[in-house]
């Protein structure tokens, strides 16, 4: 069954929990919200990043739950808006963690925010709560960049505890801040700030993230806030037959490997300069 059979859209605007929040990044004039309890989606605005994942993600009384069983490996289980943000920006997320376990290995599962761009540099970050191996319970923040065609992250983890709360990226300027409140709190703390970029936000990720085909993860989004100085290409400002934004997560291009004919060729070109360097020699 497709997920537009499961899910009806979501009403705009609604009232959160967390919209009395004073916010870190000044006046942002606009705004999308959604809040999925009721069963509630917005086919229009978000979408599935992942081919055949709709069937893991279900629309319930207390939010849209993103369910990895276990036996599988999938990396993660999301969704993302259909637009681009620009500028200054606040994007929230409520949450509950179900059924906690920690990984046997890798890097955690557990609830995630993740932002990427078309930058020079490629440049993403990622927020999120996680069960890591060893059963530690922690805040994650990464910065990942392009340097010399190698991946480079920054990481950074803060130890955390309770199954519920919310996660915030906010961004001023160039500058990128990493906070978080827990429970049903409405005073947000920040965990880092650190240098980012101001270009465009291609993609606006918000994923059940799992660490080991051996652990389920089981993770409910209560409602998603993104306010920003501009939301570009929102469905309902685009003109008849204007084409959609398309988010798409793919890993950062990597440096093009010689052909299998260069190599072989190159190969073949060493072993008859040696076999031409041992004839001379013994032939002299």
């Amino acid at each position: 069954m497709s997920m537009v059979t499961l899910i009806v859209r979501c009403s705009l605007p609604v009232l959160l929990l967390f919209a009395s929040d004073t916010s870190d990044a000044g006046d942002l004039p606009d705004e999308y919200r959604c809040d999925f309890r009721d069963g509630a989606f917005d086919n229009d605005t978000l979408a599935p990043l992942s081919p055949g994942t709709s069937r893991l993600m279900h629309p319930g009384n207390t939010g849209l739950e993103m369910r990895l069983p276990a036996g599988r490996m999938l990396p993660a289980v999301c969704i993302s808006p259909v637009f681009r943000v620009r500028g200054d920006f606040e994007i929230t997320a409520s949450f509950d963690i179900r059924n906690q376990r920690s990984p046997q290995e890798g890097y955690g599962c557990g609830p995630t925010i993740y932002l990427a761009t078309h930058s020079q540099t490629e440049i993403s970050a990622m927020l999120g709560r996680l069960s890591r191996p060893g059963k530690k319970q922690v805040y994650s923040t990464s910065i990942s960049t392009t340097v010399d065609s190698k991946r480079q992250q920054q990481v950074r983890l803060m130890d955390a505890s309770g199954q519920r709360g919310k996660l915030r990226l906010v961004r001023v300027g160039a500058e990128l801040r990493f906070q978080v409140a827990d429970g049903d709190a409405g005073t947000f703390r920040q965990l880092r700030e650190t240098e980012f970029t101001a270009d465009d936000i291609q993609l606006v990720r918000f994923a059940a993230q799992q660490s080991d085909a051996a652990t389920p993860v089981d993770v409910v989004w209560h409602d998603i806030v993104i306010r920003a100085e501009e939301l570009l290409a929102r469905p309902e400002t685009l003109a008849a037959g204007e084409r959609r934004h398309r988010p798409t997560y793919a890993p950062a291009s990597k440096p093009e490997r010689l052909p299998l004919w260069w190599s072989l060729a190159s190969g073949l070109a060493l072993v008859l300069l040696v076999s031409a360097v041992v004839w001379y020699r013994r032939t002299r």
